[in-house]
């Protein structure tokens, strides 16, 4: 596992080559925070499993109170889910959703008594579920650099992906197929 520091803040990150950080049969990323999951597809073979780091922080419950030497005890903390970095399911750009507690954000439930074993590396990952309606406003020219990544468009034509969808219970959905149910 790689450690972060000023002079080095990226992590080298080769497919297939990279070692996944495990403790047990459980999944976590390089700063040691454990990795949530969800699926994306209506069959199995479409289906693609996409790994989303959990920014966790340690919160003092309402009404504790510290003991003599000032601290807290754990009975008297809980783990607030800060935010989840995830992949965009159709063009596999960087999103970011940021927890309740921060201004604009949503409900971010791990669900860590679903852990599901990973078809790629065997490994377990709670499934989660975000609130709302999720949408990726990347274009083509921020992905790739300069131009467009798919043959059928032009030079000098920028796309934009546009997905919009959800994640419930571990399942993503794309926005328009609800329309009209």
């Amino acid at each position: 596992m790689a450690l972060w520091t000023p002079q080095s803040p990226f992590a080298k990150h080769e497919a297939g080559k990279s070692k996944q950080v495990k403790r047990g049969n459980l999944a976590f990323n390089d700063f040691g925070r454990p990795e949530a999951m969800f699926l994306y597809g209506n069959d199995r073979t479409t289906q693609i499993e996409i790994t989303v780091d959990i920014d966790m922080a340690e919160v003092v419950k309402a009404g504790a109170t510290p003991t003599r030497g000032g601290v807290y005890l754990p009975k008297d903390k809980d783990v607030d889910i800060v935010g989840a970095n995830l992949l965009c399911p159709k063009c596999h750009s960087p999103l970011y959703v940021k927890g309740k507690n921060i201004p604009d954000g949503r409900e971010i439930v791990v669900h860590w008594d679903k852990l599901v074993r990973s078809n790629n590396d065997g490994l377990f990952r709670p499934l989660i579920s975000i609130d709302g309606l999720l949408k990726c406003d990347y274009y083509d020219h921020e992905i790739v650099g300069g131009g467009a990544h798919t043959g059928a468009a032009k030079k000098g034509v920028s796309m934009r992906c546009g997905w919009q969808g959800g994640i419930v219970n571990g399942q993503a959905f794309d926005h328009s197929l609800l329309i009209g149910k």
